[in-house]
């Protein structure tokens, strides 16, 4: 869908909305270390398994 939509827009025969232009521009945020660390997972507790339970490590 996406070659199509392209393809339509650079012959002139389809234009966007404003409101797809918002949503373009919004998913270009650009994020912080610190944002994108805490969606990896850097700062959550680890676990290791000692004589069969779990602990903290």
């Amino acid at each position: 869908m996406r070659i199509l939509q392209t393809e339509l827009i650079q012959k002139g025969i389809y234009r966007k909305t404003k409101e797809e232009e918002n949503k373009q521009k919004l998913n270009h945020k650009k994020m912080s270390r610190q944002e994108i660390e805490e969606l990896m997972g850097v700062k959550r507790p680890t676990y290791k398994r000692n004589k069969g339970a779990f602990r903290q490590k």
